[in-house]
C-alpha cells in the first residue's frame, strides 16, 4: 500500500523526483515487512528501493512514515531520514549533469550510516561488526559483550547526553558493589576492564559525534585509551586518573568552550584551600603537578580538534603559573647504622602489621626497589642457583630496563631472609 510524501517538502517543485515511503500492511499484525521507498519521475517507470528495515504493522505509524514503539526506532527512523537525504543529493548531482535517471540511486549503507538510539545500541553495534568482519579475536568480543551485558544491567537504556561525569561515578559505585553467582565481587581487575572496555566505546561514540565532549570526560577517556594501547604505564595512568579526580572534585563535565584563563585560575584557587588527609594544605610541588596534568590533556584536546589553537591560554591568555618555581624538599637518606637499627627493633608479636611494615621499609632500603616494585614480586620474579644464590629478576616498571638484584649478597642476604616468608604465589603479603 503506497503511502504519500515523506513530508511536505520532498515534492516542492525545485525537485522532479517524488519519494514515497511505503509499508505493506496487508499482512498480519506480528508479521514483519520491508519498507520500501518508492521513486516517481514523470516519463520512466517508477522504481522501489527495499531499505533493508522490516517491521510489522505494530511498529509503523502511517501518518507520520515512521517506526514506533520499537526498541530500535530512532536508529531506524535516522537511517530512513539518511536514506531520503542521500536521493536528494544524488538527484541534485545529476540536475546538474543535465540527466536525471531514476536506475543510477543507489542507497547509502546501512552500518555505515546507522545512528543509534542508545549508548548500549551503540556498543552492540559495534561488537556485531566486529563479529562479522573478524576484527576482533574471539576473547576480546566475549569480554567486551561481558561488559555489555553488566552495564546493561546496571542501566539499560543510556541516552547520549546523559554519559556524562556522574553516570561513570554511578557505573564505578555499581562495580564496586556488584556480587557475582555464589556472592564474590568484581575484582578490581575486572572493574578495571570493564570500565576500559566502556571508555573504547566512548571514543567510538565521540568519533561518530554522537556525545558532547567535556573537557574531563576527553582527559579521562584518553588516560584510558593510553593505558590499553600501552602508550603510557599502569603507574602512570593512575597519577594523570588522580589528577583528574582532583579537577573534578572543583568541577565535572565542563564543556570545552570554558576551559579558559578564568577557568584555569578558579581551579588554583581551589588548590589552595584544598587540605589533605593529614590535615596540611597541598604542597606546592603537588599542585605544579596537577597543573601539568592539565596542561597535557588541554594540548591533547588542541591536538584533537576539541579546541582552538589559537585561544591557547597557557601562550596567549597572559595566564602564569604561579607553581612554576616550585621546588622538591631535600630528602633525607638514612645512614646505614639507622637501617640497622631498624632491622634489630623488637616490635611486639601481637603487632604482626607494624612488623610487615618495618620488613617492606627495610627491605626497600636494602634493594633501592620502589614499594609498587616491591609489591609485584612473584615466585616467578626469583631465580635460584647452585650455592645458595638467589636473584631477583624484573624490568623496571618506570623505565623497563631488566634488573637482576642478587639477593644473596646484599646485606650479606638479609633481604632474601625478609621476603623469603613474605612470598606466596599471589605475590608478597
Amino acid at each position: 500500500m503506497e503511502s504519500k510524501e515523506w513530508d511536505s517538502k520532498t515534492r516542492s517543485k525545485a525537485m522532479d523526483v517524488s519519494y514515497y515511503i511505503i509499508h505493506d500492511r496487508r499482512t498480519s499484525k506480528k508479521e514483519e515487512k520491508p519498507i520500501e521507498i518508492k521513486l516517481y519521475l514523470k516519463g520512466q517507470t517508477p522504481r522501489f528501493i527495499n531499505t533493508g528495515i522490516k517491521v510489522s504493522v505494530a511498529h509503523w505509524n502511517d501518518a507520520s512514515k515512521k517506526v514506533v514503539k520499537h526498541d530500535r526506532a530512532s536508529e531506524l527512523n535516522a537511517y530512513l531520514a539518511k536514506i531520503l537525504a542521500s536521493f536528494r543529493e544524488q538527484e541534485l548531482r545529476m540536475k546538474l549533469d543535465g540527466a536525471i535517471d531514476l536506475k543510477q540511486f543507489t542507497k547509502p549503507s546501512q552500518s555505515a550510516e546507522v545512528t543509534p538510539g542508545s549508548f548500549g545500541q551503540l556498543w552492540a553495534a559495534h561488537l556485531h561488526k566486529a563479529k562479522s568482519t573478524n576484527s576482533w579475536l574471539p576473547d576480546v568480543i566475549e569480554r567486551s559483550a561481558r561488559s555489555l551485558q553488566l552495564i546493561t544491567e546496571f542501566r539499560p537504556h543510556i541516552p547520549f547526553n546523559k554519559v556524562d561525569a556522574f553516570l561513570v561515578e554511578e557505573l564505578e559505585e555499581h562495580l564496586e558493589k556488584y556480587t557475582l553467582p555464589g556472592g564474590r565481587f568484581l575484582t578490581k581487575r575486572q572493574r578495571h576492564q570493564i570500565m576500559s572496555d566502556f571508555w573504547y566505546i566512548y571514543r567510538v561514540a565521540v568519533d561518530r559525534k554522537l556525545v558532547t565532549v567535556y573537557f574531563d570526560q576527553f582527559w579521562e577517556a584518553t588516560v584510558w585509551d593510553e593505558e590499553s594501547n600501552h602508550i603510557i604505564k599502569p603507574d602512570s595512568a593512575t597519577r594523570y586518573r588522580t589528577g583528574l579526580n582532583r579537577l573534578r572534585n572543583f568541577r565535572s563535565n565542563i564543556p570545552m568552550a570554558e576551559v579558559n584563563k578564568e577557568l584555569l585560575i578558579a581551579y588554583e584557587h581551589y588548590l589552595d584551600s584544598v587540605i589533605s588527609d593529614d590535615g596540611t594544605p597541598l604542597r606546592d610541588t603537588w599542585k605544579k603537578k596537577l597543573i601539568g596534568h592539565f596542561r597535557k590533556y588541554y594540548y591533547k584536546a588542541i591536538r584533537e580538534g576539541y579546541i582552538d589553537a589559537s585561544q591557547d591560554l597557557f601562550r596567549y591568555s597572559g595566564y602564569k603559573n604561579k607553581y612554576a618555581k616550585a621546588k622538591h624538599q631535600n630528602r633525607t637518606a638514612l645512614k646505614l647504622h639507622e637501617v640497622r637499627s631498624l632491622m634489630e627493633l623488637e616490635i611486639p608479636g601481637h603487632k604482626p602489621g607494624w612488623i610487615r611494615v618495618r620488613d617492606a621499609f627495610v627491605f626497600e632500603c636494602m634493594t633501592g626497589l620502589a614499594f609498587n616494585e616491591l609489591m609485584q614480586i612473584y615466585p616467578s620474579s626469583i631465580r635460584q642457583a647452585p650455592g645458595g644464590k638467589v636473584y631477583y629478576m624484573s624490568p623496571r616498571q618506570k623505565t623497563d630496563s631488566p634488573i637482576e638484584l642478587p639477593l644473596h649478597a646484599l646485606w650479606e642476604g638479609k633481604p632474601w631472609q625478609i621476603l623469603a616468608p613474605y612470598l606466596t604465589e599471589e605475590g608478597p603479603a
